[in-house]
């Protein structure tokens, strides 16, 4: 007979390879999605650039904080002849049960014919949230309240 806890941690252990196995295919399937994407619209993507981060370090504390830092998913090319770059930015900072993971996605314009900023990144906050309730609200009344 199998002891209960065999049972137990390896029912534990099953679930744990099945949420990797999950996450591994749909990270797979984004991956495979942007490429295509991509293809079609005449845009470069990479799934990975290793030190991507480098040349914006002093300009973005996050690029100088954690460790395990990941510049992923980039997808570079021209938009109206301005050279762009789009990527996905994730690291970690802590250990143990402390751990957390970061993720940030960010859009880089090169070029000095346009007048915004070279570099914008910022995170979703409360304010964010706030606005996209109201834009739902207000959906939501024109939807009922047509004139």
């Amino acid at each position: 007979m199998i002891a209960p806890v065999w049972l137990i941690g390896g029912g534990l252990t099953g679930l744990m390879g099945a949420i990797a196995l999950y996450q591994h295919v749909r990270q797979r399937k984004r991956r495979e999605a942007l490429t295509e994407y991509c293809q079609i619209r005449g845009f470069t993507f990479e799934p990975k650039r290793p030190g991507g981060e480098r040349r914006f370090r002093d300009v973005f504390e996050p690029f100088r904080q954690g460790q395990d830092n990941s510049w992923r998913n980039t997808i570079s090319g021209a938009k109206n002849g301005a050279p762009f770059i789009a990527f996905e930015y994730v690291w970690t900072t802590g250990s143990g049960r402390s751990r957390r993971t970061h993720h940030r996605s960010g859009l880089i314009w090169e070029s000095d014919a346009v007048s915004f900023p070279k570099f914008a990144l910022a995170p979703e906050g409360w304010f964010s949230r706030l606005g996209e309730w109201l834009e739902r609200g207000d959906h939501v009344r024109r939807r009922f309240f047509k004139k």
